[in-house]
């Protein structure tokens, strides 16, 4: 299970990555649409917009699932100790 978690952990990390250098590059095509309004940056920003929005949906589903799993973990926990307890009383 802890392997799993690196693996949503460095997956999480790459895609924040991603969204930062969306970011980026959105900021630089919407300066290069004022800078030169002859050019149609429509269809690049509409694209950016897009592939911000489903790397914002993927860490999202990402989070979600890492809390989730925590969650269960600690409930397991929890449950294991009731059930010590009651051995040992």
């Amino acid at each position: 299970m802890r392997y799993l978690s690196n693996i949503a952990e460095n997956r999480l990390s790459m895609l924040e990555h991603q969204r930062d250098v969306t970011d980026r590059m959105l900021a630089s095509a919407t300066a290069c649409e004022r800078e030169n309004e002859d050019a149609d940056w429509d269809g690049v920003i509409a694209t950016l917009i897009d592939t911000k929005s489903n790397l914002e949906h993927q860490i999202e589903t990402i989070s979600d699932w890492d809390q989730e799993r925590l969650e269960d973990i600690a409930h397991d926990r929890a449950d294991h100790m009731r059930q010590l307890r009651l051995e040992d009383a």
